[in-house]
């Protein structure tokens, strides 16, 4: 068998027809290999973006309520010092009603003396 170069009717030795064939075998088992890697690869590099992004949102979050955090501590400390300052300048309705009714029976006290004193001065004014 004689091969001429360049014609198209030339047979390939059988060493390079059992690599060729070796090697489309070769490439089959790549592809076979490769498939489910890729599927694999893409799967994990998925799960890496979607804990990454979760562990960013927690951070987040937790700045956030740390911020928040600080937002409610100075509110308690704001109504803390309301209802001091309410305990120390204001009086408790109830106090105050007490307080008014003592007062308003000392004056009605005040005044039935004032009147006897009155009464007693007339009497004696008229006699004379």
């Amino acid at each position: 068998m004689s091969c001429v170069p360049g014609s198209t009717t030339a047979k390939k030795p059988a060493y390079k027809q059992s690599v060729a064939k070796y090697s489309s075998y070769i490439k089959k088992e790549k592809i076979l290999l490769v498939e489910p890697v890729l599927p694999l690869s893409i799967v994990l590099s998925l799960l890496g973006g979607a804990a990454s992004a979760l562990l960013t949102l927690g951070k987040r979050f937790e700045h956030m309520e740390k911020v928040h955090g600080g937002r409610v501590e100075q509110i308690d400390r704001r109504i803390d010092s309301v209802e001091i300052r309410l305990a120390k300048e204001y009086v408790d309705k109830q106090d105050l009603a007490n307080i008014f009714e003592r007062l308003d029976s000392r004056m009605n006290r005040m005044d039935y003396k004032l009147d006897q004193i009155l009464i007693g001065y007339n009497k004696s004014a008229s006699t004379n």
